[in-house]
């Protein structure tokens, strides 16, 4: 995780050596909607990211919870990630279009208190973002993800599976130049 936030540092570093080209972000809320055979989850993110390299490139950031059930479980997960999506700005700016890769560190718990456990996730998403009226931003992203360790109950039985679709939604509002 640490050598993610030294890469992302240079990143921004390296994009504000240019005087010429202005850095433009975002900040905003994002939902969760993971679905899967055994189990599946809605939730809610804190998320921000940049544009960079002529807006090719979207490092960004996330932090939320989420909360879903099956098997008869009730289960809580914060969840704390970074990532990078790849794309273009399309439609005079207005439209930008991506696939993006992120990690995801989380700790998940049941309701009752029988099954707790720290896991990691690998997200890839297709990445679709609207920016609309100079500042307001309204994304979709879905795709699959991945988990190296399956959770169990403390029963045996499976709560989360290897592989997951996710969608969700982002709203947030730019930050820099606005969008003409």
């Amino acid at each position: 995780m640490r050598a993610a936030w030294i890469v992302l540092g240079v990143l921004v570093l390296a994009r504000g050596a240019s005087a010429d080209d202005d850095v433009r972000g975002w900040v905003g809320l994002g939902g969760r909607n993971a679905l899967g055979p055994a189990y599946s989850d809605f939730g809610v993110y804190a998320m921000s990211g940049l544009w960079l390299a002529h807006e090719h490139l979207q490092p960004f950031v996330r932090l939320g919870w989420s909360q879903g059930g099956g098997g008869g479980f009730s289960i809580d997960a914060l969840r704390a990630g970074i990532g990078l999506a790849a794309g273009a700005p399309l439609a005079r700016e207005h439209v930008w279009i991506g696939g993006s890769a992120a990690v995801e560190g989380m700790y998940v718990w049941s309701q009752d208190g029988t099954t707790s456990a720290p896991l990691g996730m690998l997200s890839l998403s297709a990445l679709v973002q609207v920016r609309a009226f100079r500042r307001f931003l309204v994304g979709v992203e879905a795709g699959p993800d991945f988990f190296p360790s399956l959770l169990r109950s403390a029963r045996g039985n499976l709560l989360w599976d290897a592989v997951r679709f996710n969608a969700g939604l982002r709203l947030g509002v730019i930050l820099g130049p606005t969008i003409e």
